[in-house]
């Protein structure tokens, strides 16, 4: 049986069960809120409130002295995406703390391969301080625990992610929330294309609801300048109660119109004991921690056990002396011998390595990939070109539709119909008992500097409700729903 907590910056999830390639067994699974500000961007700022917690967990669950494997969620953790020659996995491991600046400081160092082939190697490297991991170990040392492993959040959720046969070779969205903290993923072919995490606001509002969206369509229009011949069509949304859904469901619907808001029912990868009544897709960081396979991110914290030693008595000390000068002037020689032997071997190394045929074509091709990186880089300032377009677009969002609502305010009523994130057209339908209301109502809306053309249809009365209706066109400026647009 393992045992894997998730601690976040709001709650600690606890799982036991048995790991397993492609399928997991649960046997239990508890969720426990953390009290506010014990941590913050997954750094402990009150450790002893965090090691009250875990002890009251232990205690709960009747345990002894356990092995556990921690998941962390931190903004400490320095995640890189790499591409590097064939090498083997020695070398890897010494280039690695360089190609992530954490050559100067006491680090933890890992990698996950992504492609491996025979010249290139594409890997996520992963580095982090040792002395932030160092508090997590203690507040679990100090509440009965042996850490086993530290294991990062964003491989544990790609790798359930990837064994959900719902979402196998689909190219989808999926949101995960973890109280205030989204995290993004994009899924092409069933394989992680892109990974965010952001903050919004407090769920069980509209606001909520539009954040949301807005993230869902940031993703799919990043996905369009990669892939023009496919939409996403499907967001599944985790972690959220069904208030939540139904909000994030209406804001979608109004902002991206051709997407539609799914959950993932059942998780046939994770069989539930009959005594856990939970949703898997809410545990997805802490279960994928219980999911093995080749590979991974995992950090180790070994203690650094120090033997004792004995005082002798003053007959053994006078007495050793001798041995003790004959045997340190032997290992000197020994250990001198062993580096000049080294040093020596390092430089014929390096004379057949300077010799090599096969070095040298490796020399003309690195010429080769120079120029290759230059068509890259033009590439790339192709994308910052396209992120600057991208930019541009206006941004409809919530201090847009306050400002509709108070032009509408005592003079009619405004709903929002439709909106084009392509065009950047607002379309109202807009009812009033007045015509001249619903004209001072447009009026209004000229003021605001929002938009730079409004359009409008002629007016139709309705008998039954006694009021004047019209559709409205409105069309945003570049700078509407931005900081001081307006102004």
């Amino acid at each position: 049986m393992i045992t894997s907590i998730y601690i976040s910056d709001s709650s600690v999830e606890v799982a036991v069960g048995t790991a397993g390639s492609s399928h997991v067994q649960v046997k239990q699974i508890r969720r426990y809120p953390l009290p506010e500000g014990c941590l913050v961007n997954g750094e402990i700022h009150r450790p002893r409130q965090l090691t009250e917690l875990l002890a009251q967990i232990r205690k709960e669950c009747r345990w002894k002295k356990r092995r556990v494997r921690l998941v962390i969620n931190s903004d400490l953790v320095n995640v890189k995406r790499l591409t590097l020659p064939a090498m083997s996995e020695k070398k890897l491991r010494r280039l690695l703390p360089h190609e992530l600046e954490a050559a100067q400081e006491d680090m933890l160092v890992d990698f996950q391969k992504i492609e491996s082939g025979k010249k290139q190697l594409t890997l996520y490297g992963v580095s982090v301080p040792r002395r932030q991991l160092e508090p997590y170990r203690k507040a679990l040392a100090d509440a009965g625990f042996r850490l086993e492993q530290i294991l990062v959040s964003r491989f544990c959720i790609e790798r359930f992610l990837g064994r959900v046969r719902t979402l196998q070779g689909k190219t989808c969205i999926v949101e995960l929330f973890d109280d205030l903290l989204m995290t993004s993923v994009l899924l092409v072919d069933g394989v992680c294309g892109y990974f965010s995490q952001s903050h919004v606001s407090a769920s069980g509002s509209f606001q909520f609801g539009l954040e949301v969206s807005r993230s869902v369509s940031n993703l799919r229009q990043f996905f369009s300048t990669q892939d023009k011949n496919r939409r996403i069509e499907e967001v599944y949304l985790c972690g959220i109660s069904e208030k939540d859904f139904l909000i994030c469901e209406e804001a979608l619907s109004q902002m991206v119109t051709d997407i539609g808001a799914v959950r993932i029912q059942e998780v046939e990868e994770v069989q539930l004991s009959g005594n856990v009544q939970v949703q898997a897709a809410d545990y997805i960081a802490l279960l994928g921690s219980l999911f093995s396979g080749h590979g991974g991110i995992r950090f180790d914290l070994n203690d650094k056990k120090q033997k004792g030693k004995e005082e002798p008595g003053a007959l053994g000390r006078y007495g050793m002396l001798p041995a003790l000068v004959a045997a340190g002037c032997v290992a000197v020689y020994g250990a001198l011998y062993l580096t000049n032997e080294q040093r020596r071997q390092e430089l014929s190394e390096i004379e057949e390595y300077l010799a090599s045929a096969h070095n040298l074509s490796e020399c003309e091709r690195a010429d080769a990939l120079a120029l290759e990186n230059g068509r890259l880089a033009a590439m790339t300032a192709s994308v910052e070109y396209m992120d600057e377009v991208l930019a541009s677009y206006p941004h409809m969002n919530s201090e847009v539709l306050a400002q509709i609502e108070a032009c509408a305010k005592g003079r009619a009523e405004a709903k929002v119909e439709s909106y084009d994130g392509d065009t950047g057209m607002l379309t109202l339908n807009t009812e009033a008992r007045e015509v001249g209301l619903i004209n001072e109502f447009i009026d209004a809306l000229q003021e605001t500097g929002l938009f730079h053309a409004i359009d409008y249809t002629g007016y139709t009365y309705s008998g039954q409700t006694g009021r004047y209706a019209i559709h409205v066109s409105c069309y945003l400026k570049e700078q509407a729903g931005k900081e001081g647009a307006g102004e």
